[in-house]
């Protein structure tokens, strides 16, 4: 690992406020997930189609566990994740997976470590302007959502840094793989400490994977 890389990864605490703030005390159980997808060229303008989940994130940064949840219905749910300090649950419609990844590599995973703060901003959350903080970066090369590298995390907090409004994934143009854009929101998130049932509801095929 070279140093500058090292130094991205870990950065110091006097320069903490620069970086988003992924390791904080919030939930939102009415965010939303939307897939944005190069559909092709029409008119020599590109085309796009979009997927659209709801998503629910809980987070406990003291004890470090995280709940995470895609699809809020029966019919649409997708997939759920039951992240604690040393281990991750990971359950599908199919199997649910005992995985080694922690509540840290969990969070490095999906690249939100690694942006830093670029400037002020306005945005629209529930019908109302808000506030924020935007941040930016590329992620190290090991980091990958669905096999592909984002060429660019883009962050949004509050002004105060205890809440977390939603992050949005660029990816590059890929002759296989048509995603263009991934974007989570969380206009309704909180900062509060996290109902701790949903980590001690963990079901039956988890537990015995």
């Amino acid at each position: 690992m070279h140093l500058a890389e090292e130094s991205q990864r870990q950065p110091a605490d006097q320069n903490a406020t620069l970086y988003f703030p992924y390791n904080i005390d919030q939930q939102c159980f009415n965010g939303t997930l939307t897939m944005m997808y190069r559909k092709g060229l029409q008119n020599g303008q590109q085309q796009y189609t979009y997927t659209s989940y709801g998503t629910d994130w809980v987070q406990d940064a003291t004890k470090k566990r995280l709940y995470h949840r895609v699809g809020l219905t029966t019919t649409d749910w997708q997939y759920s994740y039951y992240v604690f300090d040393n281990l991750t649950f990971f359950q599908t419609k199919v199997r649910c997976t005992k995985m080694d990844q922690g509540y840290d590599e969990f969070i490095e995973s999906m690249g939100l470590t690694y942006i830093r703060k670029q400037r002020d901003e306005q945005v629209s959350l529930n019908g109302h302007y808000k506030e924020v903080i935007v941040y930016e970066g590329e992620p190290p090369d090991d980091v990958n959502i669905n096999g592909k590298h984002p060429s660019l995390i883009r962050g949004y907090s509050s002004e105060q840094r205890n809440v977390t409004y939603g992050w949005e994934l660029y990816f590059p143009h890929s002759a296989n793989f048509s995603l263009y854009k991934q974007e989570y929101w969380y206009p309704s998130m909180k900062s509060v400490k996290p109902n701790w049932d949903i980590f001690n509801d963990i079901p039956n095929s988890c537990l015995q994977s």
